[in-house]
């Protein structure tokens, strides 16, 4: 409700002693002291109303303008902004703010701290991949030693990952021990076919031996390929070498559908796990009045569009 002057006058009035404004003041608005008060109560109003103009400014006070700062924030159709208190309100108005922040943690932390009313908000957790452990998880060994003169094969089987070969296509980490590295040569086929062949003199362009060294063997033109399956790679080579282990690194990345018509997403490859990521809403540190469909809302808003962020 807006404050009027008569408001301010009657509150100074008010707090005069009991009785003294009956008894012992003259209090009309024309009267000396009445006169005296209505003046202060216009230089009260007019100072008052600068302080609500700089409060209303101020999110974290804002009342009376609530709904214009929603209109802006585009929280108006929302469901706390139609049946929320004041503060859940408020709160939503923040959130949407603070989104233009930076990806960093303590960043989404103050995104959603409206929402998740921690006591500290230094202790959100945001859980992120760990990529070591999708390394190791999509690697694929073979470590039974392969030695050959001429050509040799060693196999790699891929289960579980239905979608194409992301864009970093394949890499292949080789144990090898050999008397001629430039003597070696490679051609690796997926599981639907596709060949890629690399020349000799990629691991050295001279003669030198080598005793169970390690090198690694990049296949870009893969991508997009099929992942599942038995992959081959045939190392050549005249005088022959020993492929002592072999890794195998591939990920598919895409959605992934069954046959129906129309065809409904099934899952995705197991690359899709590096871009899912998540806030961690301990029931234990929640502050009343939390709103997690808010908080959810917060992070489709401020993620990557690569990425898939969710309360849990």
């Amino acid at each position: 409700m807006t404050r009027t002057r008569d408001d301010v006058f009657q509150a100074l009035i008010k707090a005069l002693p009991d009785g003294l404004e009956q008894d012992l003041y003259a209090l009309g608005k024309t009267d000396y002291i009445g006169g005296t008060l209505w003046s202060l109560a216009g230089q009260l109003l007019e100072q008052t109303q600068r302080i609500d103009a700089l409060r209303q400014g101020i999110p974290a006070s804002i009342v009376e303008s609530l709904p214009e700062w929603e209109q802006a924030c585009g929280l108006s159709q929302t469901s706390t902004a139609r049946v929320g208190t004041v503060t859940q309100r408020r709160n939503a108005v923040l959130a949407a703010l603070r989104q233009r922040g930076s990806f960093a943690r303590d960043d989404i932390r103050a995104a959603i701290q409206p929402y998740f009313l921690y006591a500290d908000p230094s202790v959100i957790v945001i859980n992120e991949p760990d990529f070591a452990a999708l390394e190791t998880a999509h690697t694929y060994t073979n470590a039974v030693p392969v030695a050959f003169i001429g050509f040799g094969t060693m196999d790699f089987t891929v289960a579980g990952d239905g979608a194409p070969v992301s864009v970093a296509g394949v890499r292949l980490t080789l144990t090898i021990t050999a008397t001629n590295l430039a003597s070696l040569s490679f051609r690796l086929r997926n599981p639907d076919g596709f060949e890629v062949n690399i020349g000799r003199e990629i691991l050295s362009p001279l003669a030198e031996s080598a005793t169970a060294v390690e090198f690694r063997l990049y296949f870009p033109q893969m991508a997009g390929h099929a992942t599942d399956g038995t992959w081959r790679l045939t190392a050549f080579s005249g005088p022959g070498a020993t492929l002592v282990q072999g890794d195998l690194f591939v990920e598919g990345v895409g959605n992934l559908y069954d046959l129906a018509i129309p065809p409904n997403k099934i899952g995705e490859g197991l690359g899709s796990a590096k871009f899912e990521w998540d806030a961690f809403a301990d029931p234990l540190l929640l502050g009343a009045g939390y709103a997690l469909i808010g908080a959810q809302r917060t992070l489709d808003r401020i993620k990557p569009a690569h990425t898939n962020a969710t309360i849990t």
